[in-house]
């Protein structure tokens, strides 16, 4: 009787419901995985078939709530704020100041330059100013929803990403001109 790399005889194999799972050989004998593996997503009690427009309309929600009225609320600079403006302001007039300054007191420049090419672009606003910070949020989100997707699964992205997208924390300091987002 014929016997092939797992010891079964060939007539055999054929017919066992194992045999259509690749074998792995540990110690000169071979193994079978199982043919079907259970997984949590068949004990869910609903499936996502509009997990993409979710996805789609909570983005959309966050861009809203990112950039409305971003001039006006908050509706006064805070002063942190103030201080990477002026940063900013000595960048496009005198270029390089360097990786730290005392305008950004005791923050790295590097989100004043990034403030300045976008003043550079939109002009001297608030919103201009703001509008970076808001960017980076936003990034950050798709960023979130990519790799917690890579990690989790679908399911548990669209959760986390509508979850962040509308949590008062990331959505707060989104609005602010900052470079805690960056």
């Amino acid at each position: 009787m014929e016997r092939g790399v797992s010891g079964q005889p060939a007539a055999m194999r054929a017919e066992s419901p194992a045999a259509e799972a690749s074998p792995v050989a540990v110690q000169g004998r071979a193994l079978t995985a199982p043919a079907r593996t259970v997984s949590v997503a068949s004990y869910w009690p609903f499936q996502w078939p509009l997990a993409d427009a979710a996805v789609t309309l909570g983005f959309a929600v966050a861009v809203f709530a990112r950039s409305y009225r971003l001039a006006d609320i908050p509706p006064r600079l805070h002063h942190a704020e103030d201080a990477f403006r002026r940063a900013a302001l000595q960048v496009l007039d005198h270029g390089w100041i360097g990786l730290w300054s005392a305008a950004t007191e005791g923050q790295p420049a590097g989100f004043a330059y990034w403030n300045a090419a976008w003043m550079r672009l939109l002009g001297e606003s608030v919103t201009a100013l703001r509008l970076p910070a808001a960017a980076v949020g936003l990034a950050t989100l798709a960023m979130f929803y990519i790799l917690s997707r890579l990690l989790f699964g679908k399911r548990a992205a669209v959760l986390g990403s509508l979850l962040m997208a509308l949590s008062a924390w990331h959505l707060g300091y989104s609005r602010l001109a900052l470079p805690v987002n960056a």
